[in-house]
């Protein structure tokens, strides 16, 4: 049977991923937690932040992490580092909060997230999956 790649930097993911989420849950705020780019309407210079379903608790720097990926055009097309620095360089000289020192932890518990979507959809599928052969089989199908 072939392995299936990357399962083993899957499992390395995760393991790192589990250990700093905690360490990211001790410094929350509530916030947006999805500020890309569809989510600011503009009239004229104003932006107009929409779309608050997803607003919760999230670490400070992991939501400027995100903000700076998504208005850098990280999510759709290849990061523009410029504006990456400026998003992040913005926060710094506008905001009273410190950004934390550990960003690698912060990282992998960013990842966290995707993690835990993959794992909903694999299950999802899978259930799916066997629910049509179930079907198929029961109608001699």
């Amino acid at each position: 049977m072939k392995k299936i790649k990357n399962i083993d930097l899957l499992y390395e993911l995760n393991e790192k991923s589990n250990k700093a989420v905690r360490y990211a849950n001790d410094n929350l705020i509530i916030s947006h937690t999805d500020l890309d780019r569809k989510n600011v309407m503009w009239q004229e210079y104003r932006p107009f932040i929409i779309d608050w379903k997803a607003s919760g608790y999230i670490n400070p720097t992991i939501e400027l992490i995100q903000v700076a990926w998504y208005w850098s055009g990280g999510d759709v097309e290849n990061l523009d580092y410029r504006k990456f620095e400026i998003v992040v360089n913005s926060y710094k000289k506008h905001s009273k909060k410190e950004i934390d020192k550990d960003i690698e932890k912060l990282i992998y518990a960013d990842i966290h997230g995707g993690l835990e979507w993959l794992d909903y959809n694999f299950k999802y599928n899978v259930s799916q999956m066997h629910t049509i052969i179930r079907i198929m089989k029961k109608n001699n199908l």
